[in-house]
């Protein structure tokens, strides 16, 4: 099973940033966009797992994420992975957020005595992935005009660990548990 640990959006964010891909995809760039129900912001990746260690990992998340409230996340920015020199990543950035942050080291808590390492966490949605450098000059021009921009908040309640199924079409995301984030605090 390949899995991961996500956030995912709200109609109302989704819709916006669905519209920004729309937009960039005038460009004609060689871009494997991601889909509308793909888009998610990544807690943890965590590769191909066997069934039973699966299993082991909702109950470690799920007494972690108890008592941890629900934060807000600004989306705002734009950019490439590695550099702007070499693009092959399309990003979608957020404010700085402390909480978030947490969340991770969380994650990545709950994870370790099953063996799932740390890694450094920078927080971004993944627009696209370039295929090739064809029109890039076009949508760098049009991604650079976007960078100040601020894309919208969204309240995260809970996250969700997700099997992504690989097809020919591209990949299809599962949602297999729900660990829900309702202390009663608020975290900004």
């Amino acid at each position: 099973m390949r899995l991961f640990v996500a956030i995912t959006l709200s109609g109302e964010l989704n819709s916006r940033l669905a519209s920004l891909q729309d937009e960039l995809r005038t460009c004609g760039a060689d871009v494997k966009w991601v889909e509308r129900e793909n888009l998610h912001l990544t807690l943890k990746f965590l590769g191909e797992v066997e069934p039973a260690q699966a299993l082991q990992m909702v109950p470690r998340l799920r007494q972690d994420m108890e008592g941890y409230g629900e934060l807000v996340l600004h989306f705002k920015g734009i950019g490439v992975f590695p550099a702007w020199s070499r693009p092959r990543v399309i990003w979608v950035g957020l404010d700085p957020n402390p909480s978030l942050m947490d969340l991770h080291r969380r994650v990545e808590g709950a994870l370790l005595p099953l063996g799932f390492g740390s890694e450094p966490f920078t927080p971004h949605l993944t627009l696209g992935r370039l295929r090739s450098r064809a029109n890039w000059t076009q949508l760098e021009q049009r991604l650079r005009l976007c960078q100040g921009e601020n894309w919208g908040e969204e309240r995260v309640k809970e996250i969700v660990l997700m099997q992504s199924h690989l097809t020919p079409r591209g990949p299809r995301y599962e949602v297999l548990e729900t660990f829900t984030l309702t202390s009663g605090q608020k975290f900004f």
